[in-house]
């Protein structure tokens, strides 16, 4: 290496030069060229820095835009993370209350049951689930509720997208910010949905003929029966008294005539009327047995008619309210017509004027006999009709003041010219 000696230091172009004459430099008898190198002034070493900061900025550096996205996405993972945990955590919490709901159900489902208790008593457990207030209710028709207050939307429908199998009612329907959660069962945990109750938070979600009671249960006003515009039974038209004395009520339902109770029957699939009506018409519908029985005045015919009873007309004497065909003793059942297909009622034996049967006349017991095949005859009788009717021999010896002729009718005879043999035929006297 040679070594440079009083080298001259020159500037050019922003490029330092050093440059030597030593004859020591020599080399081969040549002159050593000049060697460059950057010249280091204060301008220089300035821009120089600032070129290398700018070039590594441009290589290792992030802008503001990529630092905001960044940013952005770390917080979305934050949110849906949190999400995601928040509904694990209601998911855990509404498992948490169906297991303790399924525990107190089963309790009163015991207690109803087996132990014929009139009320469920739920001392034996906390009285919240999961930080919510569990209470149990009685209500019509053979059911119960249990029912947590105040429950968060998200915990609501959790509880409501699971189900519970045994219940015959989840409410409410659409969980809203804050809910009142009801599991309704049966009293025998069947998930019975047969009469269940409608729930309600005002009348508004009642009809017009239920009030919205203490139990948040829709119940039925006293004495009142909804009436339908037509016999579609879709549209209510109003909500009516329950009938009186000749009132009525038309197009209406079996369910809202049975509101009324005893003393109304349902009629022709559409009236409710009031057991004392005395309109003619009444008569005329059909009624089943069970509607009629409902009035401890009336009785149904074979016709499936509810009518009044009446001892003469329409008789029931065993007191079934089944109008019967059996007259009381010293009655026989009558016939409108001879051909016997309308009855007319009952009629005291020997009652002239109308048909009956020959077992219906049987029941008068003797002093009576069936004549002409449709008249029950008082044999004392002093009718010139009937003064010799046709008859069988039976029959005519039920009456001991009479004998049957060759001509088989059912004469008086005198005992002198005529008498009665003893097979109760007539014969020649002396």
């Amino acid at each position: 290496m040679v070594k440079l000696k009083n080298t001259t230091k020159m500037s050019f172009l922003g490029k330092c030069f050093f440059h030597s004459v030593s004859s020591s430099d020599l080399i081969g008898g040549s002159i050593l060229p000049p060697v460059s190198f950057p010249c280091l002034t204060r301008e220089s070493t300035g821009r120089n820095l600032n070129t290398l900061r700018t070039a590594q900025r441009a290589q290792s550096g992030r802008s503001m835009v990529e630092m905001l996205g960044t940013l952005a996405l770390i917080g979305v993972l934050s949110v849906v993370g949190l999400m995601g945990y928040n509904y694990l955590m209601n998911g855990v919490k509404a498992n948490s209350i169906l297991n303790e709901v399924n525990k107190r159900a089963h309790t009163c489902l015991t207690q109803f049951g087996f132990m014929d208790r009139e009320e469920c008593d739920l001392s034996e457990y906390n009285e919240d689930v999961e930080g919510f207030i569990v209470s149990v209710s009685e209500i019509p028709n053979d059911y119960f509720t249990l029912q947590l207050a105040n429950v968060p939307k998200n915990i609501c429908q959790q509880i409501k997208n699971r189900g519970f199998p045994n219940a015959s009612q989840i409410l409410p329907e659409n969980c809203t910010d804050t809910n009142t959660v009801r599991f309704v069962f049966d009293k025998e945990l069947k998930g019975n949905t047969e009469n269940l109750p409608v729930f309600c938070s005002n009348a508004n979600e009642c009809n017009i003929c239920q009030n919205c009671n203490s139990k948040g249960i829709c119940q039925d006003k006293a004495n009142k029966l909804i009436g339908y515009t037509d016999a579609s039974y879709n549209t209510i038209q109003e909500c009516y008294s329950c009938p009186s004395n000749n009132t009525y009520v038309d197009y209406t339902t079996k369910t809202e005539c049975d509101k009324c109770g005893a003393g109304h029957f349902y009629a022709d699939n559409r009236y409710c009327w009031n057991c004392a009506t005395t309109n003619p018409h009444v008569p005329k519908y059909k009624v089943s047995q069970d509607e009629c029985d409902r009035c401890s005045n009336r009785c149904r015919t074979k016709g499936g008619e509810c009518h009044v009873i009446d001892f003469v007309k329409n008789p029931d004497t065993d007191g079934d309210g089944i109008c019967d065909q059996n007259c009381p003793n010293g009655w026989t059942l009558a016939y409108t017509n001879p051909n016997r297909t309308t009855i007319y009622g009952c009629i005291t034996c020997g009652t002239e004027g109308h048909f009956t049967t020959q077992s219906e006349c049987q029941r008068c017991g003797n002093g009576y006999a069936y004549v002409n095949n449709q008249y029950c005859m008082l044999c004392t009788t002093t009718n010139t009709a009937l003064k010799t009717p046709s008859a069988s021999l039976n029959e005519c010896k039920r009456c001991s003041n009479r004998c049957l002729d060759s001509n088989n009718k059912c004469v008086v005879f005198n005992g002198t010219t005529v008498t009665r043999g003893e097979d109760g035929s007539c014969m020649n006297a002396g």
